[in-house]
């Protein structure tokens, strides 16, 4: 005899019909590339910065290269693709991230004594490369070389005339500061200077190899260049150069030239100027050379770069520029 199905019975047996399944648990989330890539940079002890939100690029030189090539890329949670110098790493949702291999050294040009030739400005526009156009203040073409470099993506830094040593016989020209000036002077100068060239980023010094020796004078300056968040390069025209010691009183990282180029104009000592260039970057992470808008310099640097001349380094502006600085400070 089968038992009977009561009213509270199918009642109950409805309810557990009609109870509903638990929602499925969500899938985690994909790992996060960006954050794998630093995090094996920094297992590996390689320096590095976000160039843009998703990019990472690895600081250069020959120690970075190595430590770079320890690491392992390949992980079941990426898929990983190369080309050139660029390793991508994308999950499985889509997102992705770059980092680029260290390069052998950086090359930092600054051309000084711009604001005469609008001219040569342009020719070495069309290099199409990073440089820092130093320019000097208030001379017939200093605005417009100012715009014309910030227009076309490049650096423009003030090229301040200071006291040389021979003075007066040595001539900074106009709108130079003197270490006998007050603060007030010397800021009042500085800020009409730099006022004058729109988009500037940094300075260095036009001769100066008196006014850069002397401690207090230097602090003004540099005082002026944390203030204005401006990058200051010592051109080093003297051996007594009290720009660094000014600089880490005022709590900053100063740069400093490395490299003359056109000290001598003729095409074979520019050529030897270049390869030194060189050879420092590729010694020590980054080299800054100063050159000067000469025909001659213009025809060699652009041989250099249209020629294959360059074999792992790579010209650099002032953002990278910057960022070495502070890698270098920490």
């Amino acid at each position: 005899m089968s038992a009977q199905l009561t009213p509270w019975m199918a009642i109950l047996l409805l309810a557990v019909g009609c109870k509903q399944a638990p929602p499925p648990v969500p899938a985690p989330p994909a790992p996060e590339p960006l954050l794998f890539v630093t995090s094996q940079l920094d297992r590996a002890g390689v320096g590095w910065f976000r160039a843009a939100p998703t990019a990472i690029e690895s600081f250069p030189g020959p120690e970075q290269m190595e430590k770079f090539a320890s690491i392992t890329w390949e992980s079941p949670d990426f898929s990983v693709s190369v080309t050139g110098s660029l390793v991508r790493l994308t999950n499985t949702d889509g997102a992705s991230a770059i980092v680029r291999r260290p390069d052998a050294g950086w090359l930092v040009l600054v051309v000084d004594d711009v604001g005469f030739n609008m001219s040569r400005v342009r020719q070495m526009l069309d290099w199409n490369v990073p440089v820092i156009f130093a320019i000097l203040p208030r001379r017939p073409f200093s605005a417009d070389a100012a715009a014309v470099v910030a227009a076309a993506g490049r650096d423009v830094y003030l090229h301040q005339p200071m006291e040389p040593r021979g003075y007066p016989d040595d001539n900074p020209g106009r709108f130079a500061i003197y270490s006998s000036q007050s603060t007030a002077q010397i800021r009042q100068t500085l800020a009409a200077n730099l006022d004058s060239l729109p988009g500037v980023k940094g300075l260095n010094n036009h001769m100066g190899s008196a006014f850069t020796a002397d401690l207090e004078s230097m602090d003004v300056v540099a005082a002026v260049a944390v203030a204005r968040q401006l990058v200051l390069i010592d051109s080093l025209t003297t051996g007594r150069s009290a720009v660094g010691e000014a600089c880490g009183r005022q709590g900053t990282v100063c740069a400093a030239r490395d490299v003359f180029i056109d000290h001598e104009r003729a095409p074979a000592a520019v050529d030897r100027s270049i390869a030194t260039w060189q050879l420092v970057a590729r010694r020590q992470g980054l080299a800054i050379a100063l050159a000067h808008p000469h025909q001659v310099s213009i025809d060699r640097i652009g041989h250099m770069l249209h020629h294959g001349g360059t074999d792992g380094l790579r010209l650099v502006g002032d953002f990278r520029l910057r960022q070495w600085l502070q890698w270098k400070g920490q």
